[in-house]
């Protein structure tokens, strides 16, 4: 607990730790479809080569145990955050390339294996450092600031790459790679801050062997608890497959919004993108995803398990219409988006309050092991999901999604009567 006091107070910086969490990650998952499908990608290619960024959350419980081996939390957040600029600067250099795509793909790989070390390496930091009456308000603040950085990768960058291509006639790969620049100075503003703000807890000695009993024990008892619990084989049924029809609706929609109409799609310009995405959207899916906190925690997790399962499935048949009839309205797209966007995140909830369920809020390996399975599960959708649009188009893409929340539906009543009877 002396430790805890001598520490600089969290206030200073919970906010912007908070903040750069999200641009790593937002520049890896959203900026790196946006930018392939600015430089002229095909959808298949796009969703294909960005499932593959994430593997580090897919490989997680296996490389995140060796991380206490090696620094302590405080080092990790740094160089995690370090290795952040370097990727974005990196990216700058790359894009105007002849060898873009492979060094812009090296760049956002790297990026996704940092996010995933930063963020955990933060919230092992947090839990290190902040004491119970600080924690609520740690969670609201990480709600907002987090938001705040969803918004402005999401939302003012792509606002104002779309500017910069006017104003330097649609040079494209120019506009990127000033505004990666632009985020890689905000990231050693950052950095040099947190170097110096953050607590200088006691450090972890590197361990005389890599691989140490106690990690390879944690592993394996993550493992077991997450195969062995009460009626397993349905839990990890739930946990593998009822985010397959949201995970094939992580990519496409913003391709779709930003294609161009021969082709399918609505024709936003990067403007109209950041302004209905990257803010209306955000900001819906933040409300739905705090309500959905609010009434699991009011009336628990059964009762709202399957109206929240219809709130995930239910929405895709705004994008069926959408496409369907080429809407072209920018505020009937924005409805359409914010609607989707919040009912999905307040369904959503319920799938990683089920993870909180069934690990007993307590293994930190078994939650890793549960996030690595819905990762997995993510990754795979996305792969096929440029393909299946290939295919079909993108309205029998969105009423095929539509139909597979059927195995939504399925594996959650399976759960809600079995793992969760009673409870």
């Amino acid at each position: 607990m002396n430790g805890k006091r001598n520490n600089p107070s969290p206030y200073l910086w919970l906010p912007s730790t908070y903040f750069v969490e999200g641009l790593p990650f937002m520049g890896a998952t959203i900026l790196s479809v946006v930018i392939y499908q600015q430089m002229g990608l095909a959808v298949s290619n796009i969703t294909f080569l960005v499932a593959w960024l994430y593997l580090p959350w897919v490989l997680q419980p296996l490389w995140q145990p060796f991380m206490r081996q090696l620094l302590s939390q405080r080092a990790w957040v740094v160089a995690s955050e370090l290795v952040a600029l370097l990727t974005f600067c990196g990216l700058a250099y790359a894009i105007p390339s002849l060898i873009w795509l492979q060094g812009s793909l090296l760049c956002f790989g790297i990026m996704a294996l940092a996010s995933a070390a930063h963020t955990s390496a933060l919230h092992e930091l947090h839990a290190y450092t902040l004491e119970s009456r600080q924690r609520p308000v740690a969670i609201a603040m990480r709600t907002v600031c987090y938001t705040l950085s969803v918004i402005f990768c999401q939302g003012v960058l792509v606002m104002v790459a779309g500017n910069l291509q006017v104003i330097y006639r649609n040079s494209i790969a120019y506009s990127w790679s000033l505004l990666c620049y632009a985020v890689a100075g905000f990231c050693l503003l950052f950095l040099l801050w947190h170097f110096l703000a953050l607590p200088r807890g006691r450090a972890r000695r590197p361990h005389r062997w890599l691989v140490s009993n106690v990690t390879v024990h944690e592993i394996q008892s993550g493992i077991r608890i997450l195969t062995s619990s009460r009626r397993a084989w349905a839990s990890l049924l739930f946990l593998l497959l009822f985010p397959v029809s949201s995970a094939l609706m992580l990519k496409v929609p913003l391709l779709f919004l930003l294609e161009t109409r021969h082709t399918g799609g609505l024709g936003l310009s990067p403007q109209e993108f950041g302004l209905v995405q990257g803010t209306v959207g955000v900001f819906a899916m933040a409300v739905g995803s705090t309500l959905g906190n609010f009434v699991i925690s009011r009336d628990g997790l059964r009762r709202w398990l399957f109206p929240m399962t219809f709130a995930v499935v239910l929405p895709v048949s705004l994008y069926i219409y959408m496409s369907a009839e080429a809407v072209s309205g920018l505020a009937l797209i924005s409805l359409c988006v914010a609607l989707y966007q919040g009912f999905s995140a307040f369904g959503t909830t319920a799938y990683l309050h089920y993870l909180l369920y069934y690990s007993g809020n307590g293994s930190t390996s078994c939650r890793n092991w549960g996030l690595s399975l819905m990762s997995f599960s993510q990754m795979i959708a996305v792969m096929l999901s440029g393909s299946m649009v290939g295919t079909v188009g993108y309205t029998g893409f969105f009423t095929i999604v539509l139909m597979l929340g059927g195995v939504s539906l399925l594996v959650a009543l399976l759960v809600r009567f079995t793992v969760l009877k009673g409870s």
